[in-house]
Formats: C-alpha cells, structure tokens, sequence
C-alpha cells in the first residue's frame, strides 16, 4: 500500500501487489486507488499513478494493470484517460494490461 501526502494530509491512496501471471509474467496489480473527494482534479492521482508505475518498472514488472469499474463513470474516465497519456504504456487502448520493454 502507498500513499501520497500533500500539506500534511493523505490525500491519494493504493492497494497493489506484484505477483506472477501465466499469460503477462511479473506484473504490479493495483487493486483500489482512491483519491479524497475533496482534493480531486488537482493531479493527485496522475502523481499516484506516475509513481506506481515508476515502481513496477523497478521492481522489473512486465506489465501494469490496474482495473477500473465501468460503473464509476469519473474514475474510469480518469483511469482510461490517463493511460492514454501515459509514456509508460506501450499499448494505451489495452491500461489493464499495459506492457513496456
């Protein structure tokens, strides 16, 4: 679990794990990322998704997944938007199950 402070408050949070997969090797899977409400729109979780991404590759994961429920219509649609804009993604059409070489 990693969290992100900004003035002195936690304001970002992620459950994630590394584990091996049959079909996409060593990946990082993040189970939940939340955000405060309250502090949402100021990129506190591009910051959180930067990072966990950064520590997936060093901790020489093959890819990245992260799921996002369809039914939460803002966070898909940040979680689908910023893997578009994510370098690390080679494949940004495919976030949960993003690979990089």
């Amino acid at each position: 679990m990693a969290g992100l402070e900004h003035e002195g408050a936690i304001v970002a949070v992620a459950g994630f794990r590394v584990m091996e997969m049959l079909t996409t090797g060593r990946t990082l899977y993040v189970d939940d990322l939340v955000t405060d409400p309250a502090h949402h729109s100021r990129g506190h979780g591009k910051a959180m998704l930067d990072w966990l991404q950064k520590f997936a590759r060093q901790a020489g994961c093959e890819t990245f997944s992260l799921d996002s429920g369809t039914f939460r219509h803002d966070a898909h649609a940040f979680t689908s938007a910023s893997a578009c804009a994510s370098p690390a993604s080679t494949s940004p059409k495919n976030w949960h199950n993003a690979q990089w070489g």
